[in-house]
């Protein structure tokens, strides 16, 4: 009986080191480690294609529901554009713009350019787009931070979009 205690007791230790070292592991990851990086069998050739990728939809909170970023280019002119939505009409809804540029000699993804905010007052709903144009011979995304205010409460989610090449 004593081995047996002895045995679950070690068991049980086994079993919270790992747990322990899991969220450990899991709380100093960032978004970027879980991104592959670009390579040419993931992309598309038609610049024109809208990459839409990562659409954020949250079960778990009361006012946002859902957001979502997108890229497409013509040569180097691209549209970096995203939107929030709410379950309801709500006080403020908006989506923070990014174009992030790959960065090879360090493997991660850098952020170039902030678009800035775009907001709503007393809707469900924001929608934006903005032009711009890239220097050539990199890979790119769009990253949008997706924001919902409603009575003193804000939810907020990340997303992002597969990454395009700029011939």
């Amino acid at each position: 009986m004593k081995r047996i205690s002895k045995i679950a007791v070690a068991f049980g230790v086994v079993v919270l080191i790992s747990i322990l070292f899991d969220m450990k592991v899991s709380s100093a990851a960032t978004e970027e480690q879980f991104i592959d990086p670009p390579t040419e069998g993931k992309l598309s050739e038609d610049l024109n294609e809208i990459i839409e990728i990562n659409p954020v939809n949250i079960l778990a909170n009361d006012y946002l529901l859902n957001g979502k970023s997108f890229i497409s280019a013509t040569g180097n002119n691209a549209t970096i554009s995203g939107n929030t939505r709410a379950y309801s009409k709500v006080d403020k809804v908006s989506v923070q713009l990014y174009i992030q540029r790959w960065d090879s000699s360090r493997n991660t993804w850098e952020t170039i350019v902030n678009l800035g905010e775009f907001s709503e007052k007393n809707t469900t709903r924001v929608n934006a787009a903005q032009k711009v144009i890239l220097k050539e011979g990199y890979y790119y995304r769009t990253r949008a931070l997706h924001s919902v205010t409603h009575k003193g409460k804000t939810e907020q989610a990340v997303s992002s979009t597969g990454s395009i090449y700029i011939k």
